[in-house]
């Protein structure tokens, strides 16, 4: 996952998500990922901090920040099995769409943004997976493939941040979670 995240600019929760919600259960998995891609993001910032297109960034991930109260709803509300399900679909989806190619081309306008990032916001907060609608929409712009992975890095990194402090603001981020992490982050760094 360390070396998908290094190479791609993103993938490494999709790798990690259905082990980790087999190992340690979908409220954990969600925590762990969070942070070992913030880890991840914090490495690739330095090289990628000047591309960044902030105005898109910024307004995509305060209203993902907005709605990750919905997906923390569906994670502690929701049976494992049905976590389990949608990360598989999740995946899949996501996958089918970069093999065929999938482009979005029509016009860009701010709401459509902002609807990407309310999509990604519950995403990440319910299954770790909030990026691949966000991947997918800024993949398909015309910008500089350095600007598209500042911009991912950049939304990455504002979101995570935001998802950490929503959880351990609700009591989701326990003393197993910081155990695990002592282990995980330095094979997935």
């Amino acid at each position: 996952a360390g070396l998908m995240r290094g190479f791609a600019g993103f993938g490494s929760g999709m790798l990690m998500a259905p082990f980790f919600l087999s190992f340690f259960g979908p409220v954990q998995m969600v925590i762990l990922i969070a942070v070992l891609e913030l880890v991840a993001t914090l490495q690739l910032m330095p090289s990628v901090y000047r591309l960044i297109d902030r105005s898109l960034v910024v307004s995509m991930g305060i209203v993902a920040a907005l709605f990750m109260p919905i997906g923390t709803w569906l994670l502690v509300t929701l049976d494992p099995g049905t976590v389990s399900a949608c990360v598989g679909l999740i995946i899949l989806g996501f996958s089918i769409s970069l093999m065929l190619g999938w482009q979005y081309t029509g016009p860009r306008p701010r709401l459509l943004s902002w609807f990407v990032g309310a999509c990604s916001g519950v995403l990440l907060a319910f299954t770790s997976l909030g990026n691949p609608p966000v991947i997918l929409y800024l993949m398909s712009s015309n910008a500089s493939a350095g600007t598209i992975r500042a911009n991912f890095t950049g939304y990455f990194g504002l979101t995570l941040v935001a998802l950490i402090l929503w959880m351990s603001t609700r009591g989701l981020f326990t003393l197993d979670a910081g155990a695990y992490l002592l282990w995980l982050v330095p094979v997935f760094a």
